[in-house]
Order: structure tokens, then C-alpha cells, then sequence
């Protein structure tokens, strides 16, 4: 089965343990050091160089082999395209294509400060100063004038962890939309808890009636588009807001006198 993360990946947000490699040398050194006296030994000595090269190559590996934040940029843009996020938002929402003709359809992307199952794992890069981190989130936003659909994935990029689900907004049930920006502390380096800058995040978060709140990640290059979403969704609520205020009553509940009525006592 395909692997669906690249070990290089995580070499860039995980710590360099060596414990596995000093593992695998004891294995080696215990295989030659049981077969040394034995006719076959060749056999044991030779699986037992194995381990010790194997050992030898993962500790140089984690050691000296870097891993730039290039690299995770182009493992994302890699998922993003295998994604496919339009036909599996249309497919899980139940559109069609001539349902949405005519309407807003946009994408916003980024490194996500939310996990899935267990938390992320946060790094800022030396080279070029940007926070990354190890999820990545897609969400697929089809706007109409009263309704709005949102198809969204995240995805680790360092293990199999993975979510995906789709929701059906009616802008009545909007109580809040915003933009904002989610301070964590990065590493500056694999494994150095000790060495770490704040950075920030950005997400649109949706609040709903029920007290529900989503959450939806986007880099700073989509926050036009961003922007746009939140400005569409508030000047819906203010809308909606409009229609549900009564017209003007008195405190006995009975209609109001225009100003009118009330100067001249008709």
C-alpha cells in the first residue's frame, strides 16, 4: 500500500531520534557477535553488517540530511492537486454542475493551526521566515444568495491522519463570521521544544446558531479571497437581520403614531 506522507516531511517537523538507529546497530553487533563462532557465521555476519549499515545511513540521514520549508510547500501543492476538491465537494454536497452555474465558486488553502486526531506539529524557517504546519486544509466554498455550501479536507502531512465533511450554511443561522489570526509556538528546528517563536495563523471561522464553530485555514496569498467569503457572509447577516426586526410597536404592543400623529394627537 502507498505510503500517504513523505518521510522527509516529517525529518522537517519531527524530532531527530537516534534511538532507532542505535537500536538496529545492537541488533547488528548482537547477530555477528552469536554467529562469530558457528560454521555459517558468514550468514550471521553478514546480516549483522546490514543492520550496522542500515544504522550507520539513519543516523547520517538525521544528522546531516536537511529538509528545506520548499519541500512542504510542494508536498501541499502535491496533495492539493490529487484532492480534486471541486468534483468531491460537488459529489459529497449532492450538486450538480447546472446547479451552480452562475454562482460564487472559491478556494481557500493553508497550513492549519487545528488537528484532526492529535495535534500539529508547528515549525518557522530560518530561510525564509514563513510558520508552517504539518496540516494542511482545502475547503471548497459554493455561495448563493440565501445558502451557502462548504466541502472542506484536512490533511497531515507527516501521517495518515485525515478528515474531510461538508456542510450546508443558511446565512440566517450565521450568528458570526471573521478573520482571524492563531498565535502558536514554532520550532525553529526539529525537536528543539527549547528554541521557539511565536507565530500566527490565519482562519475563517464561521459561527453558527447552535453554538457551532468552524474553522477554515488559508496562507496570507489567499487572503483576498478570504476576505471576500467574510465580507459576502456579514453583508448576508446584516440582511437577514434586517428582515427579523419587527416594524416600529409601542411598549403596549400596539402599532406606533408616526411623528405626525403624535404632534397633532390624531
Amino acid at each position: 500500500m502507498e505510503r500517504s506522507y513523505d518521510e522527509r516531511i516529517v525529518m522537517y517537523f519531527c524530532k531527530k531520534n537516534i534511538s532507532s538507529a542505535l537500536l538496529l546497530l545492537i541488533l547488528g553487533f548482537g547477530i555477528v557477535s552469536v554467529g562469530i563462532n558457528r560454521e555459517d557465521s558468514y550468514i550471521f555476519i553478514g546480516i549483522g553488517v546490514v543492520f550496522g549499515v542500515m544504522a550507520v545511513w539513519m543516523w547520517i540521514r538525521q544528522r546531516f540530511i536537511s529538509v528545506k520549508g520548499t519541500e512542504v510547500d510542494d508536498s501541499a501543492k502535491k496533495y492539493m492537486s490529487k484532492a480534486q476538491i471541486r468534483t468531491k465537494a460537488l459529489k459529497e454536497l449532492e450538486i450538480d454542475e447546472e446547479d451552480i452555474e452562475g454562482l460564487d465558486k472559491l478556494i481557500l488553502k493553508g497550513y492549519s493551526p487545528m488537528g484532526i486526531n492529535t495535534e500539529p506539529f508547528f515549525r518557522v524557517d530560518r530561510e525564509d521566515g514563513k510558520a508552517r504546519s504539518s496540516n494542511y486544509q482545502i475547503t471548497y466554498f459554493i455561495m448563493d444568495e440565501t445558502v451557502m455550501f462548504t466541502y472542506s479536507q484536512t490533511k497531515s502531512l507527516i501521517d495518515s491522519e485525515f478528515y474531510g465533511g461538508e456542510h450546508v450554511w443558511r446565512f440566517k443561522a450565521i450568528k458570526e463570521c471573521r478573520i482571524e489570526t492563531v498565535p502558536k509556538l514554532c520550532m525553529t528546528a526539529p525537536g528543539k521544544e527549547e528554541e521557539k517563536e511565536e507565530k500566527t495563523f490565519n482562519v475563517l471561522i464561521i459561527k453558527g446558531e447552535n453554538k457551532e464553530i468552524f474553522g477554515f485555514a488559508f496562507d496570507e496569498e489567499d487572503r483576498s479571497i478570504a476576505e471576500y467569503i467574510d465580507g459576502y457572509i456579514n453583508k448576508r447577516i446584516q440582511r437577514e437581520n434586517r428582515m427579523r426586526k419587527p416594524n416600529s410597536h409601542s411598549d403596549s404592543g400596539k402599532p406606533g403614531k408616526s411623528d405626525k400623529e403624535r404632534k397633532t394627537g390624531i
